[in-house]
């Protein structure tokens, strides 16, 4: 992921959030700085990676400088949805996190997916700039909303529907 040319945003708000039912839901990322709002469609492993990562990032950073407290993990559920518009910018294909030590943020990149007409150089790419507490916030409430999907089977590992028929029990319900 080439860094020329990516805009950067200063952002006052981040998060995420799934639009449908369980099965069927959109996820979306929305980040916001003074005067603008900008929105990404990601898939619900991409969310649940990015929380992932941003945890790990966080506790690798804190072991030389702590730059978190667990009240920073902590989220106000109406403040996490997201707000219209959701005109989504572009699907995510690549994120990246990197940690400035200058000004103690955290940048988020994400790269537009690779499909059809888009290669990796016209490609769109943003830059978030956020704060440590943004994204430990947003990287609990990721995984809360995650967790709000159709709970997975204990045998194939799979998203359980009303009627799973399940491949390791031979087709059979549970």
């Amino acid at each position: 992921m080439s860094e020329q040319n990516v805009p950067f945003y200063h952002v006052n708000a981040i998060t995420v959030d799934a639009i449908g039912e369980p099965g069927q839901r959109v996820f979306f990322l929305q980040a916001k700085d003074e005067n603008q709002s900008l929105t990404f469609i990601l898939e619900k492993v991409q969310v649940e990676s990015l929380s992932v990562a941003i945890t790990r990032l966080l506790s690798e950073v804190s072991k030389k400088k702590t730059i978190v407290d667990e009240k920073d993990f902590e989220f106000n559920e109406e403040g996490m949805h997201i707000q219209p518009p959701v005109d989504p910018l572009f699907r995510v294909g690549e994120m990246g996190l990197a940690f400035e030590e200058d000004d103690q943020k955290i940048v988020l990149v994400l790269q537009e997916v690779l499909f059809g007409e888009v290669t990796a150089e016209n490609a769109r790419k943003i830059a978030l700039r956020c704060t440590p507490g943004q994204l430990a916030a947003l990287s609990t409430w990721s995984m809360e909303l995650v967790n709000r999907g159709r709970p997975i089977c204990p045998y194939c590992n799979e998203p359980m529907a009303k009627d799973h028929l399940c491949p390791k029990k031979n087709g059979h319900k549970h």
